[in-house]
């Protein structure tokens, strides 16, 4: 790997060696693609930078694999998928968005779905996919990430929050009251209201990859 810092002397030699490990190696190198990264340097060594141009993000090699330190351009779009428990809603004519930016293991991510005139309800509590796996509760400390649900009809605004699972989605999740204590609940066709056309889940906030 890249040897540090060397202080040139003048007269010094500069050898094969010397400009491996302290300019190539320690170099922000520059490639179109992450497919372009890896067919160049087909064996990276711990601590060697990536700049990929597509999708403007700077990447490190940990010695395992090449992760993204940081997305530099804008955030980038996913399609989150809308399911259940027990049987899968259906979006039909209604919309959802996603857009995601990963920061080294973290992921921001804001997703919206909004209901339609033909969408399907299913049963059981609701999902919603994540753009990136995170990684399992005993590595990142079972973490959560905010939520809200807007009923249209009332104009009311429902707050909530996700539990967010190793197998890429958040469980959507909403505070219910039960006598003098407030709980958290699934999401479902029922709840925090009766669905119809034009209510709206948000689902925003930063979780860890594995």
């Amino acid at each position: 790997m890249g040897s540090g810092f060397k202080d040139f002397q003048v007269g010094e030699v500069l050898g094969s060696a010397d400009v491996d490990n302290y300019l190539m190696k320690q170099s922000v190198m520059s490639f179109a693609s992450a497919a372009a990264r890896n067919a160049a340097i087909t064996s990276p060594e711990e601590g060697m930078c990536a700049y990929l141009r597509d999708v403007d993000a700077l990447t490190v090699y940990t010695g395992a694999a090449w992760v993204v330190a940081a997305y530099l351009g804008d955030a980038q779009s996913y399609t989150p998928q809308w399911t259940a428990v027990t049987s899968n809603p259906s979006l039909g004519n209604g919309a959802v968005v996603g857009r995601y930016k990963q920061y080294g293991k973290s992921v921001q991510v804001y997703a919206r779905l909004t209901t339609g005139s033909t969408s399907g309800y299913g049963s059981g509590g609701y999902r919603l996919s994540l753009p990136t796996t995170p990684g399992t509760p005993s590595t990142v400390i079972d973490h959560r990430i905010h939520a809200q649900y807007f009923d249209s009809s009332a104009g009311v605004y429902y707050p909530g929050h996700c539990q967010v699972s190793d197998l890429g989605y958040v469980n959507l999740q909403y505070f219910g009251v039960s006598g003098s204590n407030v709980r958290i609940l699934n999401a479902d066709n029922a709840g925090p209201f009766t669905w119809a056309t034009g209510d709206i889940i948000y689902v925003f906030g930063m979780y860890e990859v594995a």
